[in-house]
């Protein structure tokens, strides 16, 4: 595919951004996106495109859909370039998205139990910090990590770091390709939708003009807008429905704080297994659509030991979710944002979180 409209995707943000590298020392740049393609990053992921590898890439804890669009994406890549790709989970891959071309090729493996030495490049997609993945030791020294995300909480572990204040990480690998003259098929372009459909709510936290071009440019390419949504949106079991009420009816709203929350115990999730995650989609869609809320948050049970906290902004310049998160180890975007937890009772989670809510709003 000709790179026609690259200048129009090239502008889709002109806010100032921070990447840092550190592959023989650390240095800083902040450099404005129109011009970050002509820059040290570039070269470096070119670099490690070019050279055959063995490969590894890994979704993030609770895949969402910008973590397995993304990594499949570059997958697809790496293949054309000859590198031996493994791609792994550490959580167990929602069935809605196991129609995206090589969503077949993801193991579901404990991250802890993995060999990481048998591999030399680890390409850390959407994931924004080091242990996001389930991973809680420490890289081998012989795997080069490559840290692309669009997180700003991102916690800068790589050897080459490109963190930029992007739609979702799909964009910026968008971006990557495009400037690298690499085809867009329709296996990638199916992939990076995925990512920026999911990232943006179907469009609904757009703030430029430009996502729409790259949705346009990824349309042609192949992808088809409404496989995704009919997937992510309109695929709901009957199970799933009927304990998303179950849950919808618990939701509480909490006035003075204009907050509503809603627990997605542990029995819910027994009731549906791998579908809870349909259920906390809807739920997150309507913590964003109550008129008495500002914001608003979900605790889930996922296991014996931790909980989820999920938050949700209706608008980030009067709630940002992300410094709540932060409070609890977590991060994210100030629309969009979550952290694990130790497990106790979830009334005592969601007093914790409006807490800290006060705290922060208050101050």
């Amino acid at each position: 595919m000709k790179s026609a409209g690259v200048d129009q995707v090239r502008s889709i943000r002109s806010a100032t951004i921070r990447i840092r590298f550190n592959v023989n020392q650390r240095t800083e740049c902040y450099l404005p996106l129109d011009s970050i393609m002509d820059k040290k990053d570039l070269g470096q992921i070119k670099e490690k495109l070019s050279k055959s590898h063995k490969a590894v890439l890994t979704l993030h804890l609770s895949p969402d859909p910008d973590s397995i669009g993304s990594v499949l994406a570059l997958a697809e890549v790496l293949k054309r370039h000859k590198h031996d790709v493994s791609i792994y989970s550490h959580d167990p891959i929602p069935e809605d998205f196991m129609f995206l071309p090589g969503a077949e090729s993801i193991i579901e493996t404990n991250l802890n139990e993995l060999d990481w030495t048998k591999f030399d490049i680890f390409w850390a997609l959407d994931i924004a910090a080091s242990d996001r993945n389930g991973f809680k030791g420490n890289y081998p020294e012989n795997l080069t990590v490559v840290n692309i995300d669009h997180h700003i909480t991102n916690t800068q572990y790589g050897a080459v770091n490109l963190i930029l204040d992007a739609p979702s990480t799909a964009s910026i690998l968008f971006d990557i390709f495009r400037e690298l003259g690499e085809d867009l098929d329709e296996n990638i372009a199916k992939n990076l939708m995925m990512g920026l459909v999911g990232d943006t709510g179907f469009f609904s936290y757009v703030g430029s003009e430009g996502v729409f071009r790259m949705a346009a440019e990824l349309m042609k390419a192949g992808a088809d807008y409404r496989e995704l949504r009919r997937n992510l949106s309109q695929n709901v079991p009957y199970e799933a429905a009927i304990v998303t009420g179950e849950v919808l009816a618990g939701m509480q709203l909490v006035p003075d704080q204009r907050v509503l929350y809603a627990v997605i115990s542990e029995a819910h999730i027994r009731a549906v297994g791998k579908m809870y995650y349909e259920i906390k989609g809807t739920i997150a869609r309507y913590l964003q659509s109550v008129k008495e809320a500002d914001w608003g948050f979900i605790v889930v049970e996922d296991t014996p030991s931790t909980s989820k906290i999920t938050l949700r902004s209706k608008d980030p310049k009067v709630t940002d979710t992300s410094k709540i998160a932060q409070v609890f180890g977590g991060g994210g975007h100030p629309v969009a944002s979550g952290a694990t937890v130790e497990r106790k009772p979830a009334q005592e989670i969601v007093q914790d979180v409006l807490k800290a809510a006060e705290e922060i709003f208050s101050a």
